[in-house]
Order: structure tokens, then C-alpha cells, then sequence
């Protein structure tokens, strides 16, 4: 009976012990893997797609930057979702507009290249459109502390989908908090999906 104890412990206690040790490690460390639930960031990322999410720190957030994101109470509430993924646009105390059918950050034109072409003008949510974030911002969608906005909240961040046609995100729900962020997205290095530098360099080539 000892002998059988020894043995369940040495071949299957400890090794399991130290796999838990080692995956708590590399996700609070590296990255853990997610996946992806909604067409919301098609076809830059697709509906279950496994992808990586490493922790956010201060250096690896920046505009362009695609993040797994926990959804606020108002989303929740209305629509039962509770993790989406997106790519930020807009930072603390920046200006954000639709004019024209540009995307603008602080007077400058964001050069939308993993966009696809048929899908930009859904940015301004209907045909010859535009906005600014004080006009989306009187959407009883956002949360009361947010509306009227004229630039993006302290601590938090606003959010696009790839997707413009899927309005989800930060025009009709408001900012993300950073407390809300779950992790930046990368792609796996077994993805063969050839859109994955649209995962990795959005950050590297915002602006036109």
C-alpha cells in the first residue's frame, strides 16, 4: 500500500503539481492562450480562433494595438457578452473623429490597411457619416460618467472592431477601462493564417 502511495505520488502527484506551477507562471509571465468568440476583429482574427494574450504593461499598449477586453455593465446587461476582442484607436486624452470617411487621432489620419476596403465606410456608421467622440458619447449606451466626452477618458481607451460592420465596440458601448483589459493579442506561432500580421504590426504603421 505504501509502495502504491510512493508511486501515485511520483509519477502523477508532482508532475501535476509542477504543471500547474509552470502554466500559472507562464500566463501571469509570457502569454496564455485565448479564444476568440464573434467575427467582431474578421478577418484579422476569426470567430474561434486560438490566438495568444500576453499581460498588458506599459510598453506593449499603443494605438493600434489589438487586446482581449472584459465588456462593461451596459454591454453585459444588454447583450449577455462578456469578453470581446478589438484594437485600440484611441488613448487617455486623445481626440477621435470619423470626418469625411477618414479616421482621425488627434488632426491625423489613421491609415486603416487591415481594414478591407468594402467594410470602411461601416467606420462611420452609415453611409457619408461622421462623428466625433462628443456625438457618440450622447449614446445612452455609454455610461453616464462617459458621455459628452470630447476626448478619451483617463485610464481608459478607445476601441475598434476590424470589422466595422460589427458596431460592438466603443462607438455604441463607450471606452474600455484598463482595469478591463485582459491581455494584448499576438498571433500563435503555429497560425497559419495569413492575416496574422495584422495581429502583430497594427501598432507599427497606425498613422498615414
Amino acid at each position: 500500500m505504501k509502495k502504491t502511495l510512493t508511486k501515485t505520488i511520483k509519477f502523477w502527484l508532482i508532475p501535476a503539481v509542477i504543471g500547474i506551477l509552470v502554466t500559472v507562471f507562464l500566463r501571469s509571465n509570457y502569454a496564455s492562450l485565448y479564444r476568440v468568440e464573434g467575427n467582431q476583429m474578421y478577418p484579422t482574427i476569426s470567430n474561434n480562433q486560438m490566438i495568444l494574450v500576453q499581460p498588458i504593461s506599459p510598453t506593449n499598449v499603443s494605438r493600434g494595438t489589438i487586446v482581449a477586453y472584459k465588456t462593461n455593465s451596459k454591454l453585459r446587461q444588454n447583450s449577455d457578452i462578456k469578453k470581446l476582442t478589438g484594437r485600440i484607436i484611441g488613448l487617455p486624452g486623445d481626440k477621435v473623429s470619423f470626418v469625411d470617411n477618414k479616421l482621425m487621432v488627434n488632426g491625423r489620419t489613421v491609415r486603416d490597411w487591415y481594414i478591407e476596403k468594402n467594410v470602411l465606410s461601416a467606420t462611420g456608421l452609415g453611409i457619408n457619416t461622421g462623428w466625433t467622440l462628443q456625438t457618440l458619447s450622447t449614446n445612452l449606451n455609454w455610461p453616464k460618467s462617459d458621455r459628452n466626452s470630447q476626448t478619451v477618458a483617463k485610464n481608459s481607451y478607445f476601441i475598434l472592431n476590424d470589422n466595422r460592420e460589427n458596431t460592438i465596440d466603443s462607438r455604441t458601448y463607450g471606452y474600455v477601462k484598463d482595469t478591463n483589459l485582459i491581455g494584448v493579442a499576438k498571433s500563435a506561432f503555429w497560425d497559419m493564417n495569413k492575416y496574422s500580421n495584422r495581429i502583430n504590426d497594427g501598432a507599427n504603421r497606425f498613422f498615414k
